[in-house]
């Protein structure tokens, strides 16, 4: 067995932005502020139009970002953050299918209560090889990604 697996990955799959969806963003915006206006709630209005536009601008400018991640025999490791195998509970790997082709992802359950499921992209190894190596210091568990990390993806971030 290795002493350890290294591979780069971009942070998500980058779905460059299309007109149409920052016309829909701003429709859909619009008619969210419009209802709040209506209802007296001008607050809230002003609150979505100001994030509508944040999230406009974050789309157009935000590029994924390539990092480094690495397994070895004391913990995981993304760019510069460190996960030690001690503080971490299970693991999972995902593969799906789509147009473009097969990807998977590693989600790690850490024992931190108020620590959010780490989701890493699998690159340029193979996910049985990862699966193999995590298991000497892990418990494969089954895991979901959360509905917030899912609807990002599914807006394309």
């Amino acid at each position: 067995m290795e002493s350890s697996i290294t591979w780069q990955a971009y942070e998500y799959l980058h779905e460059p932005k299309t007109p149409d969806w920052y016309w829909a963003l701003f429709v859909i915006s619009l008619a969210i502020a419009g209802a709040s206006i209506i209802f007296g709630n001008a607050i809230f209005a002003l609150l979505v139009i100001v994030a509508a536009i944040s999230l406009a601008v974050h789309a157009h400018h935000h590029e994924p970002k390539l990092v480094k991640i690495t397994l070895n025999e004391r913990g995981v490791k993304i760019d510069r953050t460190f996960y030690p195998y001690k503080t971490l509970e299970s693991f999972d790997i995902e593969t799906h299918e789509t147009d473009i082709g097969t990807f998977a992802k590693i989600f790690i359950k850490s024992k931190k209560s108020l620590m959010p499921l780490i989701v890493i992209p699998i690159a340029e190894v193979h996910p049985e090889d990862v699966r193999e190596y995590l298991s000497i210091f892990l418990e494969e568990g089954e895991h979901m990604e959360s509905l917030g990390h899912r609807v990002l993806e599914w807006l394309g971030f």
